[in-house]
């Protein structure tokens, strides 16, 4: 496999391969999303979607303290 070093993630070994499926690929494009933008602190941010990627996003913003 080839990739870019800024698309991958450090995954624990502790962590059970089942639970750790969400954080791949909608987990690293929606956390890199939050983390690209321009907001910080208690910004408000909007989040279109509650589906496979905006339910991981609406948990990265809480905890990110937007």
């Amino acid at each position: 496999m080839a990739a870019r070093s800024e698309a991958l993630v450090s995954i624990p070994a502790k962590l059970d391969p089942v639970e750790s499926v969400p954080l791949l690929c909608a987990g690293r494009t929606t956390f890199g999303a939050l983390k690209d933008s321009f907001a910080s602190g208690r910004d408000i941010v909007a989040i279109h979607g509650l589906g496979g990627l905006g339910h991981l996003a609406v948990q990265y913003a809480a905890r990110l303290g937007f």
